[in-house]
């Protein structure tokens, strides 16, 4: 049976977001689990794993796309690099993220964070890809993300993904493509690298993946990404 959905049992507060209380999210386990159990023609291959990315699969790239929006893409490298990846690293907070870049740019830290979230938006039909593919195989998360960021762009939308692994590099102070967040997720998940498959919308992460002998998946859009489960046996 895939692990539980919450790897936390608290209920944290990050970056403005109180996430969602365990009773809750626990409960949506149980029911994906009941699901699978009763479902006799897709048992679950505990043997094999899927590893998602978040931002860029699930969720557009919110940091991105407000740059975009302000016409700042000239500057993206250098505003990523000073205050994205701190907080990836979880060096710094989301919102002392934000507070940088409105320093830097002459905006209120507050119109900075409303602003870039505003450009996270989920889609639904990866977010079903992957419900179906935790009725066959356990799934996992691996993603650069400040803390408690991702935890609250599913909790505005009301998702539920049943993760038995989750590993947010500013948890961890880890992040792709270090070999060594990788191989974070295979030793929570207990699974060897060439019986787990990543996927990433950035070729150089999947490139460091593929490195460990893990097999990768570069994402484009929904359907090329369920086509390619299917053949690999992870839907029907």
């Amino acid at each position: 049976m895939a692990p539980c959905v919450c790897d936390r049992p608290e209920t944290r507060l990050r970056a403005g977001y109180l996430t969602p209380p365990f009773d809750a999210v626990h409960r949506t386990s149980i029911i994906i689990a009941i699901h699978c159990a009763i479902d006799r023609s897709m048992p679950i291959d505990t043997s094999r794993l899927v590893v998602f990315d978040f931002f860029g699969v699930f969720c557009s790239d919110f940091v991105m796309g407000w740059l975009a929006s302000r016409r700042l893409e000239h500057r993206a490298a250098d505003l990523i690099r000073d205050h994205v990846h701190p907080a990836d690293l979880g060096r710094i907070s989301f919102d002392e993220q934000c507070r940088r870049f409105g320093h830097d740019l002459g905006l209120d830290w507050q119109d900075v964070k409303d602003g870039m979230l505003s450009f996270a938006h989920l889609d639904h039909d990866v977010v079903r890809i992957a419900q179906d593919v935790a009725r066959v195989a356990p799934i996992a998360l691996c993603s650069n993300a400040p803390q408690g960021v991702v935890e609250g762009v599913l909790d505005r939308a009301s998702v539920a993904l049943p993760f038995g692994v989750r590993v947010i590099s500013g948890d961890v102070g880890l992040m792709k493509p270090d070999a060594a967040i990788y191989r974070r997720v295979l030793d929570e998940a207990a699974m060897p690298a060439g019986r787990a498959v990543f996927i990433d919308d950035r070729h150089v992460n999947v490139a460091a993946a593929e490195a460990l002998g893990i097999g990768g998946i570069v994402f484009t859009l929904a359907a090329p990404l369920a086509a390619r489960l299917r053949d690999l046996g992870f839907l029907a």
